[in-house]
């Protein structure tokens, strides 16, 4: 195993915590068609928390089912 490597899995050992935390509370909240709005509010909150600046962006549902690959 290369320098990188070792680094890349220190690094992830070093978080788990961290990253199991965010996870259960990702899948924690609804997430399905037409409720997704309580799982992006903490996908949203961290992203912030890594210094991100997310962006909503409204999707147009009439614009979707147009869409050739909602078939």
């Amino acid at each position: 195993m290369g320098k990188v490597e070792k680094q890349i899995l220190n690094s992830i050992d070093n978080l788990s915590d961290d990253i199991l935390d965010f996870t259960r509370r990702l899948v924690a909240e609804p997430s399905t068609l037409g409720n997704e709005a309580p799982a992006m509010e903490v996908m949203e909150a961290e992203l912030k928390k890594l210094s991100f600046n997310p962006a909503r962006i409204l999707i147009d549902p009439v614009k979707l089912s147009e869409h050739r690959a909602s078939d």
